[in-house]
């Protein structure tokens, strides 16, 4: 798989629409949240978020009783960090 880039594009029509290029072509994807899921997500795609989140939810768990470090993420600082069995927690590069 090629590189992907991030990058917003003036000529979008609301900020919620981010432009991506993936292998040299440009891919136009909408974030959705809050009131928009409705619109946008079918109850198929909705029912497959609940499973995605408490599949997270379970590796974490499993995680933390195995005594391994969990990757997590500060929205505050926006920086990822690794958070270890003894509560110590070490901010990645």
């Amino acid at each position: 798989m090629g590189k992907i880039k991030k990058h917003w594009f003036k000529g979008l029509k609301k900020k919620k629409d981010r432009a991506v290029c993936v292998d040299g072509e440009n891919i136009s994807i909408r974030v959705v949240t809050g009131s928009d899921r409705k619109k946008y997500i079918t109850l198929q795609d909705a029912k497959m978020d609940v499973r995605a989140v408490e599949a997270v939810r379970s590796a974490v768990a499993k995680a933390k009783i195995c005594e391994q470090p969990v990757a997590k993420y500060d929205v505050k600082s926006k920086r990822a960090y690794m958070e270890y069995p003894d509560g110590a927690i070490k901010y990645v590069r």
